[in-house]
């Protein structure tokens, strides 16, 4: 999708949610009314708090910033409870919110509204295609990045945490974009359980949630999370994270090495870079997994029971299906010459253990032509 595209597309979702905004406005004015004659009771009040929630998630994303701070200030007053310690100034929190839709509305709209057309939520995953699922019971939040991805990715929706786990084994969805703050089951618990049962090895996740707090972006990260977007957020920043996630999956890397330890530390940061990780201990397991997957790239260590590295690059060197794969050596001896001496073998780089395993995902990045920063 093109720059002037994604802005097109863009706007025609702006003009939709502003027609949600319209809906929401008169339970805004209700509450105004019900807490001037002093009848607003708890289901009331919860309501209200949900709005104010969903507004402040939602409407900064689709660049309407000032209704998206009327709302935060709306959703911290009552969250203190000063709906009982002064009613006066809730109704003026309120009633900010509701000018503050009422100019986007006057300011925004263009006099011949788009129309946004409506695409069948898809269930089914295509051999072809990328499947993203999207778990967040905000529909404007879902329908927002649903509208920007466009026809190219399919998108599954699930509104309520109960359902996400059971979609994401029905679906096996190539990425979740979980939101934490969900009826049935929060997403931090989701992703844990995904972290326990090991599927966040094979599905990405990036939280996608209003709960800023510290501690939870280290919970999440912890377990395996790609990435972690607070509400609001830049959509087509967002958009384009994924779609490069997307793209990298389609790679895969080839790690050749007898220490565990390597494995389990390169493993994590290429998946975490959205790469997809084939393991060898050795090199004649190595050659014949590649006979049968074989892998974009691939990182061999040079000194190794059995079949050394050498012998291993030689035999992949000499096999026209595999010659032309990448391949970059590790080493934890080196003298002068053996950069050069490995690169006239067929190496396409040289890493000298200890190494930074940051900056060796970086090379593979540039060897591949990925763009690590995304």
């Amino acid at each position: 999708m093109s720059n002037k595209d994604a802005r097109e597309k863009l706007l025609r979702l702006q003009v939709a949610y502003l027609e949600h905004l319209e809906k929401v406005k008169p339970l805004l004015i209700r509450s105004i009314r019900l807490i001037s004659e002093g009848s607003l009771i708890g289901v009331d009040v919860d309501g209200l708090k949900r709005v104010s929630h969903k507004l402040a998630g939602s409407a900064e994303s689709y660049g309407f910033k000032d209704i998206g701070i009327a709302a935060k200030t709306l959703e911290l007053a009552l969250d203190d409870g000063e709906l009982l310690s002064n009613p006066f100034k809730t109704l003026t929190h309120i009633a900010s919110v509701v000018e503050q839709i009422t100019n986007a509305t006057i300011s925004s709209v263009p006099e011949e509204r788009p129309i946004l057309s409506e695409t069948e939520n898809p269930s089914t995953k295509t051999d072809d295609r990328r499947l993203i699922l999207i778990a967040d019971d905000d529909p404007m939040i879902s329908n927002l990045l649903k509208g920007l991805f466009g026809t190219d990715v399919d998108v599954q929706i699930v509104q309520n945490g109960r359902d996400v786990e059971r979609e994401i084994d029905a679906q096996k969805p190539d990425l979740v974009l979980l939101d934490d703050d969900m009826p049935g089951m929060r997403g931090i618990q989701i992703i844990e359980n995904m972290h326990k049962s090991g599927n966040l090895k094979t599905t990405p996740v990036i939280m996608l949630t209003a709960n800023d707090a510290p501690q939870n972006v280290m919970r999440a990260m912890s377990y395996g999370a790609v990435d972690y977007y607070t509400k609001p957020f830049e959509p087509m920043e967002l958009v384009n994270k994924v779609r490069s996630l997307l793209n990298r999956m389609r790679h895969s890397v080839l790690i050749i090495d007898d220490d565990q330890t390597i494995h389990n530390l390169l493993g994590a940061r290429f998946e975490m870079s959205g790469l997809r990780v084939i393991s060898a201990s050795e090199g004649r397991e190595a050659l014949f997994l590649m006979d049968r997957d074989t892998p974009d790239l691939i990182v061999l260590d040079r000194m190794m029971p059995g079949m050394e590295g050498g012998a291993v690059l030689h035999q992949i060197r000499k096999n026209p299906a595999h010659a032309d794969i990448p391949v970059i050596m590790l080493t934890a001896r080196s003298a002068k010459g053996d950069a050069h001496e490995w690169m006239r073998r067929g190496a396409t780089d040289f890493v000298l253990k200890p190494f930074d395993p940051n900056e060796l995902v970086l090379r593979a990045m540039r060897i591949l032509s990925l763009d690590e920063a995304a």
